[in-house]
């Protein structure tokens, strides 16, 4: 199955996801994880501005588009790859950059991480006790954007 993103580029699916909480009795949504090879970074920093743009905290915003500079820097913008998330019937909006390919180790972003737990509330104590147990890990991956119930969000995944 193939889609199109701006550009005409061909996309695919490669993962769907199932996704309920049975705490609220809601219908599941199936999440279908779009890939679109062979984006330069230019390309992928205008979808990510595409999802960025309908946050409420700028803070969130800023991550992800701080993450694919500083990979481009240490991958000179190679093997880069950006996946979008959608939902039918949903107003998700989101993406997951992988990062692996950089090595960035979570230490190095440790002011990207106080400053967005800071925006959603989290004390910078509770941020350096998580940041000292694994400053030493790699970066996989950050996924953001607006959620299906319309809340900002914002992940970072890293190697156990």
């Amino acid at each position: 199955m193939n889609g199109a993103l701006p550009g005409s580029v061909l996309s695919h699916i490669i993962y769907h996801g199932y996704k309920w909480d049975p705490d609220r009795g809601e219908d599941a949504a199936v999440t279908r994880y779009w890939w679109t090879p062979g984006l330069t970074a230019e390309e992928i920093d205008g979808s990510l501005s595409r999802h960025l743009v309908n946050l409420s905290r700028a803070e969130v915003a800023a991550v992800p588009k701080a993450l694919l500079r500083l990979c481009c820097q240490r991958t000179q913008g190679t093997a880069i790859q950006y996946l979008e998330a959608r939902e039918d019937g949903s107003t998700r909006s989101s993406f997951d950059l992988n990062l692996y390919a950089a090595e960035i180790r979570l230490g190095m972003v440790g002011d990207l991480v106080h400053r967005t737990g800071r925006s959603f509330g989290i004390e910078s104590q509770t941020l350096d006790t998580l940041l000292k147990g694994v400053s030493d890990r790699t970066l996989g991956h950050v996924s953001a954007g607006v959620d299906r119930d319309g809340g900002d969000f914002l992940t970072l995944y890293y190697e156990h």
